[in-house]
């Protein structure tokens, strides 16, 4: 069902008063959607100007930060699962296989909590107590940053998460790396972990279409995009494993059943002047095509009263400490319009749809102008009107939670066709 056909027969039913949060659809009629809707009639955007969670400095799970949070609604309810950064396990030194070597984690540890909002008013959060997901496998140290997906032919919802895990390299050295792994849920309370194959590790930002596609070889198969810095994976020369490494684009991979993915291939490149891409919620079909909504990262170097860009791997040398004291990084919301029947087809991009505005979309501490999408939802934002949006959930600041609601006329009006330059091939 595309977002032109959800929007009508929500419409329909709400005029006969027959219409609530449903898995396909949310329904605001918070008192909040009346400023919302003034401002889409005028702009086609608008976001709320306070987040919709923050820290909590009493849950020490939870007291550094709460972002990143994805969005799913049935019975009737609103649920964000958000992913809370806390002092909590500071004191935490593992042991992996042969080795005696500790890593510090003062920093903090991550895990994923579940927020439920109502029909009334979907964003106004009451946040459970205790994590929902937490690390527990040997090794793992992290849940970061949860994309989910509702699977209406199959009625269930899948969830991406990122976890970062302790290894041993061929030195014997231990090391951080990060893996995607997929949960499986009917009813938002019980999650399944499956065993996976083909979830590259150094992966990041895994999100899946609702419904099956055509994968390259003309099969009907689930799909996903995604972000990867293991140029190792790629079987291309040289030349381009170096460019991979300095700009990583955003990716596509398939799978018969979830379980075993294939066919991995990278399908947009940053534009000139971003370091790298990232996917940020599952796909919303239209009409034209599915649009993704991505984010985007750009690495601001000041020399003096210039700003020039740096690539990622530039960013990530960490022999010129001074050189990284005068840079910022910031993220901003853009979209990608993918191919209805073959989605590893970019037909168009746009630019930014909106970058980080309110004090709390900055973080000084961290050196980062922070908006990024990391859910998206059919909403009908009813105060008076009723219309066809998308909310979307986003990152702030690398700290809170914040909410974004477009029109798909705003997302189609901002984009244009992808420079070639910027498509590694057009076809499968």
């Amino acid at each position: 069902m595309t977002i032109e056909s959800l929007f009508k027969e929500g419409i329909a039913l709400s005029r006969r008063g027959r219409i609530s949060s449903s898995p396909r659809l949310l329904v605001v009629s918070d008192p909040r959607a009346s400023e919302l809707v003034e401002t889409l009639k005028a702009e086609g955007i608008a976001h709320l100007s306070q987040p919709i969670a923050s820290p909590n400095k009493d849950n020490p799970q939870r007291d550094m930060a709460f972002l990143n949070g994805t969005i799913a609604c049935l019975d009737g309810k609103t649920y964000y699962f958000i992913r809370g950064f806390g002092t909590d396990g500071s004191d935490l030194s593992m042991l992996v296989g042969q080795t005696e070597e500790k890593i510090d984690r003062n920093e903090g540890r991550s895990s994923i909590f579940r927020a439920t909002g109502t029909v009334e008013d979907p964003f106004t959060l009451e946040v459970e107590e205790k994590p929902i997901l937490v690390p527990t496998r040997k090794g793992e140290i992290d849940f970061e940053d949860p994309r989910n997906t509702y699977l209406p032919n199959e009625n269930t919802f899948a969830q991406f998460q990122t976890v970062t895990y302790l290894y041993i390299d061929p030195k014997k050295r231990l090391k951080v790396g990060y893996k995607p792994v997929l949960y499986l849920s009917e009813n938002l309370k019980i999650f399944r972990r499956q065993k996976t194959s083909g979830l590259w590790p150094m992966t990041k930002d895994w999100t899946m279409f609702p419904e099956r596609v055509l994968d390259p070889h003309g099969n009907l198969a689930y799909a996903s995009l995604f972000t990867t810095r293991l140029a190792s994976q790629s079987k291309k020369n040289k030349k381009y494993r170096e460019r991979y490494q300095e700009r990583p684009g955003i990716w596509i991979a398939y799978s018969k059943d979830m379980l075993h993915w294939y066919g991995h291939k990278e399908i947009l490149l940053p534009g000139d002047d971003e370091a790298k891409l990232g996917p940020g919620a599952a796909p919303i079909k239209t009409k034209e095509g599915w649009q993704a909504l991505i984010h985007a990262v750009r690495i601001e170097e000041r020399t003096g009263g210039e700003i020039r860009y740096i690539t990622q791997a530039k960013h990530d040398d960490k022999t010129d400490q001074a050189k990284t004291d005068n840079r910022t990084r910031v993220y901003s919301a853009q979209s990608a319009l993918l191919n209805l029947y073959r989605p590893s087809i970019v037909e168009k991009v746009s630019g930014d749809l909106v970058v980080p505005t309110y004090d709390w979309e900055m973080n000084d501490e961290y050196k980062i102008r922070h908006l990024m999408i990391t859910g998206a939802m059919p909403a009908l934002i009813m105060d008076g009107d009723t219309m066809g949006a998308i909310a979307a959930p986003y990152g702030a600041g690398d700290k809170h939670t914040g909410m974004l609601v477009l029109t798909p006329q705003y997302i189609r009006d901002s984009q244009h066709p992808v420079p070639k330059e910027r498509l590694v091939q057009n076809t499968d």
